[in-house]
């Protein structure tokens, strides 16, 4: 429980009041080996990771938190949805909480699982971003390509190419 009061001056204050909803931020990525499973967030449409800024270009329910399709071991998976119809792209994306000041991204890599659930050609492009809420400071790093549908491909990523001031991994 968390309740505030304000302090108008010396000695004289508000009443106390609950806070019922408040966020703190998310702790950066300062220790490695790192993972998430995604779970313990909820699952369904308009679901997200409340530390991975994201958005779409096709709805803003996109990209979501599903538990339904997982790799083995994992409480859920984020559904992303691109889709390119007559010569109009979609794209979903999100970033990962910020990498700490302490790890040099150049000498990390992104592993991760992804699975393609039609015959649509939707690459995963991996990047990184110095404003994960602004799409235009993506640089991309590699593209993985899913192989074969409802099967859950393992990717990893170099990121050894950038050499950015990002610290967002895209």
């Amino acid at each position: 429980d968390v309740y505030v009061r304000s302090v108008c001056v010396s000695g004289d204050t508000t009443r106390w009041s609950p806070l019922t909803v408040f966020r703190t931020d998310c702790s950066e990525i300062n220790t490695l080996p790192w993972s998430e499973d995604f779970s313990g967030y909820g699952s369904g449409t308009g679901v997200r990771h409340p530390c991975f800024p994201s958005a779409s270009t096709y709805s803003t329910s996109y990209p979501y938190i599903t538990s339904t399709n997982s790799p083995a071991g994992a409480g859920g998976s984020m559904y992303m949805y691109c889709y390119d119809y007559n010569g109009v792209g979609y794209y979903t994306y999100f970033a990962l909480t910020k990498i700490g000041d302490n790890l040099s991204l150049d000498s990390l890599q992104l592993t991760f699982k992804a699975y393609q659930s039609s015959d649509y050609d939707s690459p995963v492009i991996v990047g990184v971003m110095t404003d994960p809420t602004d799409m235009s400071t993506f640089v991309p790093v590699d593209t993985a390509f899913c192989t074969t549908t409802s099967t859950w491909e393992t990717f990893e990523v170099p990121l050894s190419p950038y050499s950015g001031e990002g610290k967002y991994i895209g």
